[in-house]
């Protein structure tokens, strides 16, 4: 989602290819894509005019910022650290309650699969992960994380953007996340966004390029 933005934002034109996760593997390498240095297929990967493939979103972005410098995008290496460790905190505690539910709208090729792995991941099934960890302990738990998110954005005062008023690929990861959470359940995207305004400021802001999403 995040490289979605960053495309949307750079009006760069672009065809989507919906992949299962099941088929990613077999897909990709049918293409001829390497897996990437962990030998793992991802999502996003691009396939660039030249016939070249790159993988996952900020390799994506660092790429196609040199190829297309305007309109402007910051990728700064500090905010984007403070980012993903805010997200860290704010995501893993959050498991137990985004995890079974994006089990009941995967695909039926994908379920299980998705619940074998997430089983492993977590060292029980999702229902009991959920039973055991979710619920309002998970928000209370991941509250930390929000305060270390929002006041990211407290360090400038004019705009809803890390930057003020020049978005960043920082605050297109932030909001990619909650988009996707938004998508797995309307109810725990509207409450992320319920925890801070200034987290609700950015997702605002950003809306005119996650129109097209396809």
């Amino acid at each position: 989602m995040a490289a979605r933005l960053f495309l949307n934002y750079k009006n760069i034109p672009y065809q989507t290819h919906w992949v299962d996760h099941v088929t990613l593997k077999p897909t990709l390498s049918s293409l001829g894509y390497p897996p990437n240095d962990e030998g793992q297929y991802t999502v996003p990967t691009v396939r660039l005019p030249d016939g070249s493939w790159i993988m996952d979103s900020l390799v994506i972005a660092r790429k196609l910022n040199d190829i297309h410098p305007e309109p402007k995008l910051i990728i700064d290496e500090t905010s984007l650290a403070d980012m993903q460790k805010g997200l860290g905190m704010t995501a893993r505690p959050l498991f137990p309650v985004i995890m079974p539910r994006i089990a009941t709208i995967v695909t039926q090729e994908s379920e299980a699969h998705f619940r074998e792995i997430r089983a492993k991941d977590f060292g029980m099934p999702l229902e009991e992960f959920e039973r055991t960890k979710g619920g309002e302990k998970a928000w209370t738990d991941a509250e930390p994380g929000f305060r270390f998110l929002a006041e990211l954005y407290g360090k400038e005062d004019d705009g809803p953007f890390l930057m003020g008023s020049q978005p960043s690929f920082g605050d297109f990861v932030i909001v990619a996340f909650i988009e996707c959470v938004m998508r797995v359940g309307e109810d725990m995207g509207k409450k992320w966004l319920s925890m801070d305004e200034r987290l609700a400021r950015v997702h605002e802001a950003c809306k005119p390029w996650m129109e097209k999403d396809f």
